[in-house]
């Protein structure tokens, strides 16, 4: 009876823990990297979260050895997750080979007050249960909870 009564009170516990996660919603999660994979001769699409209104301001790629390979304008926009796209290719025109870039973004909100901002912290949206795993929604996808590394 001990062991029975162990397994489910361990069971609960899992259950509710699950169900903390709720409260997460509206909270900002890092997946603890601002990386993204570049395949030679494919496009990349990456989203970022901007907290503020961008009056203009730039997003900058940067190789592994922190050169900025690539920097794309920002106009005038609304703030929250935008979708951005990359072709691979560095402010020349050349093809960057495979392997992993970092993204940041600095702008100008609405006030002119200077921001900034990096791929892979996102406002947390929703919670999901499928499967006995608990996945957040980070921009427009579902991330396992193992991938995140900081809740704030």
């Amino acid at each position: 009876n001990t062991n029975k009564l162990l397994e489910n009170l361990a069971n609960q516990l899992s259950s509710n823990q699950s169900f903390s996660m709720v409260s997460a919603i509206g909270k900002m999660a890092s997946i603890g990297t601002n990386e993204i994979p570049l395949s030679e001769g494919s496009s990349v699409t990456f989203e970022m979260y901007f907290q503020d209104d961008i009056q203009s301001g730039t997003i900058e790629i940067t190789d592994r050895d922190g050169n900025i390979v690539k920097t794309f304008p920002l106009d005038a926009q609304s703030g929250g997750v935008l979708a951005f796209e990359w072709d691979g290719l560095d402010d020349s025109g050349n093809q960057l080979p495979e392997g992993f870039y970092s993204i940041t973004a600095n702008y100008l909100n609405s006030e002119n007050i200077e921001k900034e901002t990096e791929y892979g912290v996102y406002p947390i949206e929703s919670v999901r249960f499928d499967g006995g795993e608990t996945y957040l929604k980070l921009g427009s996808s579902y991330v396992p909870m193992s991938y995140i590394v900081e809740v704030y």
